[in-house]
């Protein structure tokens, strides 16, 4: 029997790669960025400088939501929390089918 049969539905957060998001911004010629802060939205230049900070405090990942982090508010679910390393992100929990998250 799979883990899925056992446990249900894996719930996990979506993430973004910093340096790819760099990479796409530097390509860009748009002034303005799809990025936002706190839903305020930010200037290409804002969100590359944003991005390079996450980098020089050694996040190759971020989380896009609010729902993940390090340490997860989900751990007693069994998430191990947000991984912010190179090939990181959220590992997510087994939910139960029919139970709300």
């Amino acid at each position: 029997m799979s883990e899925e049969q056992n446990f249900g539905t894996r719930r996990v957060s979506m993430c973004l790669s910093v340096r790819g998001a760099l990479r796409r911004l530097a390509e860009s010629r748009a002034k303005r960025s799809e990025f936002t802060d706190d839903g305020k939205p930010l200037s290409r230049l804002q969100a590359i400088e944003l991005l390079q900070d996450e980098l020089s405090k050694g996040r190759e990942t971020i989380p896009l939501g609010e729902n993940c982090a390090n340490p997860c508010r989900h751990a007693s679910k069994g998430c191990k929390g947000f991984d912010y390393g190179k090939d990181g992100g959220c590992p997510g929990y087994w939910i139960d089918p029919g139970v709300p998250p």
